[in-house]
């Protein structure tokens, strides 16, 4: 079973991730800082170890929430975390009155991709943003 806490901005060092390797550590502060300020967001945890973390934000005028998320190694428990991320996922976005969730993924990070077709998000387009990115849409 996933227990779930509040997200910290700290719980990303605890989390031991291949994102911290493709991505910049300022950009990740930066979004997980920003997530705990003013999204909402959770740190997943299997056994009281931290496996990931997630959080979006809302967008008010379009009701389009941005999701962010870092995952470690969730190899022996990945039903269950897809499950409950799903599940907990709709609790949120619903109570938020979110319509879609929008998340961006860069080009050849397929762990990263995966991740998020297994929540359901479908690829949409490339994007460039200091990089080259995909974007994923995922209706409620």
């Amino acid at each position: 079973m996933i227990k779930f806490e509040r997200f910290k901005t700290d719980d990303v060092f605890k989390i031991k991730s291949d994102v911290l390797k493709g991505y910049s550590e300022d950009l990740i502060m930066k979004q997980a800082k920003f997530i705990e300020d003013y999204g909402n967001g959770f740190t997943g945890y299997f056994k009281d170890v931290p496996v990931f973390a997630a959080g979006y934000y809302k967008k008010i005028k379009t009701k389009t929430g941005n999701m962010w998320g870092i995952f470690g190694d969730i190899s022996k428990c990945k039903k269950t975390v897809w499950k409950s991320l799903n599940l907990m996922l709709d609790i949120c976005v619903k109570n938020d009155g979110i319509t879609k969730l929008r998340s961006e993924s860069l080009i050849g990070f397929e762990k990263s991709q995966r991740v998020l077709e297994h929540l359901g998000f479908i690829k949409q387009r490339r994007i460039m943003l200091n990089g080259n990115y995909y974007t994923y849409i995922r209706k409620i």
